[in-house]
């Protein structure tokens, strides 16, 4: 196993392995402890910014500091699903659950990995265990309802609903369940979603990403590029939307809002 898989061997720091962005592993006279509770934290802000690579190093890294620690582990595994590494997310929910067998969130990580590489039958089958288990959460739920729009299509916003009642279900909720309509196809399903999640946080710019990519699947690409546009005013070094905008202004589809925009518009993509 090579590259971004060999670096999640984490029983003990290699000399070989390449820098995090987070710099030194000795920590600098002064600077704050960076133990597994920082590294939890800063992968799950990178997540909610739509940085999958680096939420995925700062779990590798979180699990370095404590390997016991199921967030990461289930980090691990979403992120990976987000970049679109299904077989390797999937490898690495098993690893986790030789060591945490059971568990709901691992589980339910699992079902997504396997859905998402076209394993309906095993995905349904973990989901189905992960609901059984002890314990709720949110995510258990969005991955049951990510499952039933593969399975049973009607099923699926009661999934969806039973997630959102979870006490911590906020806005990161709503994108994460739009995602999954997007992914299967159901863009429009999951505009309701990101309406509700910018009601909540409309200074995220993980919303407007998504939001963007939604409108992108329905054809409506002058709706897009301002969703991108607004991310990058947030988010001016966003590199997922500078990519995603550049694209759209090669086809050629979004004069309209370009020339309304003018130089601001230019500079937004260019920092």
């Amino acid at each position: 196993m090579t590259g971004r898989f060999r670096k999640l061997e984490f029983a003990q720091p290699r000399a070989d392995l390449a820098p995090d962005l987070l710099g030194a592993t000795q920590p600098l006279a002064g600077t704050p402890v960076r133990d597994a509770d920082h590294f939890e934290r800063a992968a799950l802000e990178a997540f909610q910014a739509g940085e999958f690579e680096q939420a995925l190093r700062l779990y590798t890294r979180c699990l370095r500091e404590d390997r016991a620690r199921i967030a990461a582990w289930a980090g691990q595994v979403r992120m990976l699903v987000e970049l679109g590494e299904h077989a390797e997310a999937r490898m690495w929910a098993d690893k986790a659950l030789e060591t945490f067998r059971g568990n709901g969130e691992l589980l339910a990580a699992k079902a997504q990995a396997c859905l998402r590489e076209g394993d309906t039958r095993t995905a349904v089958g973990a989901s189905d265990l992960a609901i059984r288990s002890p314990g709720a959460s949110p995510w258990r739920w969005i991955a049951r309802g990510e499952v039933m729009l593969v399975k049973n299509r009607a099923l699926a916003p009661d999934c969806f609903d039973r997630a959102l009642a979870e006490p911590s279900a906020g806005w990161f909720e709503r994108v994460a369940i739009a995602r999954s309509h997007l992914f299967h196809a159901r863009a429009a399903a999951g505009l309701r979603y990101l309406d509700q999640a910018l009601a909540m946080q409309p200074s995220q710019p993980f919303i407007w990403l998504t939001l963007a990519r939604c409108q992108e699947a329905l054809g409506w690409h002058d709706r897009a590029l301002e969703s991108y546009a607004r991310c990058l005013q947030l988010a001016p070094n966003h590199a997922a939307a500078k990519a995603e905008v550049e694209t759209l202004t090669r086809r050629g589809g979004v004069s309209k809002l370009v020339r309304a925009l003018g130089g601001r518009f230019t500079r937004v993509i260019r920092r």
